[in-house]
């Protein structure tokens, strides 16, 4: 059974890549503009693994592995950050709580070699007592207007 990918980066470039680079394997590939969206996606469908750009409006992809991170239902879930960026350094990243940073531009084998760990383990939500077998917490994004850093 494949895995299910959530791409999260303003640049539908990017998830169109992503899916072809998975097209053929069992691994479903899911998309999103943005780490609000991303939130919802993740609170109403189980997903192995959230690769998501580190530069977007609204919310960067540090914000949202925090985010999932803060959420006790979700704090294992792989968060994989893509950046074209140098700074922060990986090192940065992972303290943010991101199992993995690759670098843009990505080149196939490299993502697909450094993807294989996370797609052949699987993580599952933690086990709630009886007491509280309700659906996980929903990840509540913030509805704060930021300025587009692209304008």
């Amino acid at each position: 059974m494949g895995k299910r990918i959530l791409c999260v980066d303003d640049d539908p470039e990017i998830a169109f890549i992503l899916r072809a680079w998975f097209k053929g394997t069992a691994n479903e590939v899911d998309y999103c503009l943005n780490g609000i969206d991303a939130l919802t996606l993740i609170s109403r469908q189980h997903y192995d693994v959230v690769l998501t750009d580190y530069k977007m409006a609204f919310m960067d992809g540090m914000e949202l592995c925090r985010k999932i991170r803060a959420t006790r239902a979700y704090r294992h879930l792989p968060v994989i950050l893509l950046t074209a960026f140098s700074d922060p350094t990986p090192a940065k990243f992972k303290a943010e709580g991101a199992a993995e940073v690759i670098r843009k531009p990505i080149r196939r084998e490299v993502f697909l070699k450094r993807m294989e760990k996370y797609l052949l383990e699987a993580w599952a939500p933690p086990k709630e007592n009886a007491r509280s077998a309700e659906r996980p917490a929903k990840l509540e994004p913030e509805r704060v207007a930021q300025k587009d850093p692209a304008n």
